[in-house]
């Protein structure tokens, strides 16, 4: 099977559904916990914040990809952006408004520190940027994660404006996990006391 085998572009129209999958993946993830806050409406906060990020490729016409699981629902989603940069269009400036005037102050100065935080590791070669992935609890441990991560490893290497993926992680446990994929640790940060974070480089030829 080829990596990309099964696994589709995801267009704006299940963009949604997209949203419900990252939203269920990481609801207890350290960084949306981190930037939306503990509160009674947590659930509705944080999807609102998955949804700007899964839009925020949408406005930029980056990427989406996912896995369908009977009978042809979502399980698994991986948002991404592709190399080079663009102007920020005016849609996702209002989008951005309107997400941190629902959230308030305090979330959206939660978010700047973690984009500083993770600011000194970046790349500066044009790649593909992986920056959510996951799937439902209900299919975890059924391979669907690896096959959307080696879809976008062979998008990568098939891409001659691209030189390889990079992703981070807040949890531990996924270090040496991205590590036995290829990806070599760039940097280290934190985003508050006691909640870490690693920044991620995976070339498109990772071998020696």
């Amino acid at each position: 099977m080829s990596p990309s085998e099964g696994v589709l572009e995801i267009a704006r129209e299940r963009m949604s559904e997209a949203v419900d999958v990252l939203s269920e993946a990481f609801f207890d993830y350290p960084v949306m916990t981190f930037t939306v806050g503990q509160a009674e409406d947590f659930p509705s906060r944080l999807r609102q914040l998955v949804e700007f990020f899964a839009m925020s490729r949408v406005y930029r016409g980056d990427l989406t990809l996912g896995v369908e699981g009977p009978p042809g629902k979502l399980v698994a989603v991986a948002s991404i952006n592709r190399p080079g940069s663009s102007p920020t269009p005016e849609a996702l400036i209002q989008h951005r408004e309107r997400l941190w005037s629902a959230l308030g102050d305090d979330a959206r100065l939660r978010y700047d520190n973690y984009d500083r935080a993770c600011a000194p590791f970046e790349i500066e070669a044009p790649h593909y940027h992986l920056g959510m992935i996951g799937n439902l609890k209900r299919v975890r441990g059924q391979g669907y994660g690896r096959r959307l991560l080696e879809a976008v490893q062979a998008r990568s290497a098939e891409d001659p404006n691209s030189t390889g993926v990079s992703l981070s992680t807040e949890l531990a446990g996924n270090v040496p996990l991205y590590q036995h994929f290829g990806y070599t640790i760039t940097g280290q940060g934190e985003l508050a006391p006691g909640v870490p974070s690693w920044s991620f480089f995976r070339p498109d030829d990772p071998s020696p």
